[in-house]
């Protein structure tokens, strides 16, 4: 199934623009400051990680040309969640980082920050155009149709891309101990899976 196809069926309220070349500074926040800092917390809490595993060895007696850190994703998986979860913590902590993002994606005298957006100019300007072209604003408020696909109920063993740890499961795995692991969960090769998905 195409991309366009899926979102038109599942995605009904997504309008996707595919932004031209060269236009990062005019639509694309995450590339001006989001994903640069997210990138580096991420990195740090890997680079601490590969240190820490190394410590560990080194301090076990082994020869520093014998260290060898298991870099494969089945013992990495569980470990880079918490990468994850360090950065999401880091911005929901600092979220004037997102806000500037959105304020240094600018076009003309314009950004797409929400004092931008919600400023009483621009309210003017869509009010004006409401006004003027009255097809354009019956064009935005055109009614979703009932019958669409949803995908969150297309939930079985024939479609179902959703996880199948609950994240509370998931919070408690990564800080918690391995011990105690739900009846329907099991570890293995370096996962944890439910008796659902291994079936």
């Amino acid at each position: 199934m195409g991309f366009q196809r899926a979102k038109r069926q599942f995605f009904l309220l997504t309008v996707v623009l595919f932004v031209p070349g060269g236009c990062t500074s005019v639509a694309q926040p995450c590339d001006l400051n989001i994903n640069q800092l997210l990138k580096h917390l991420i990195k740090s809490r890997c680079v601490a990680h590969l240190a820490a595993e190394a410590t560990k060895q080194l301090n076990c007696r082994v020869k520093p040309t014998d260290v060898a850190v298991d870099t494969r994703p089945a013992a990495l998986q569980n470990t880079s969640t918490n990468w994850v979860w360090h950065a999401w913590q880091w911005f929901s902590k600092n979220p004037k980082s997102i806000h500037k993002a959105w304020s240094l994606a600018k076009f003309g005298d314009w950004d797409f920050s929400y004092k931008c957006i919600a400023s009483n100019k621009a309210y003017s300007i869509v009010q004006e155009e409401f006004n003027e072209n009255p097809e354009f604003a019956l064009s935005l408020c055109q009614q979703v149709p009932d019958d669409s696909a949803v995908e969150d109920n297309a939930n079985n063993i024939d479609y179902d891309d959703d996880a199948s740890l609950e994240l509370t499961i998931i919070h408690d795995l990564v800080h918690k101990s391995q011990s105690n692991l739900p009846d329907n969960i099991t570890h293995k090769d370096g996962s944890f899976i439910s008796i659902f998905d291994d079936a």
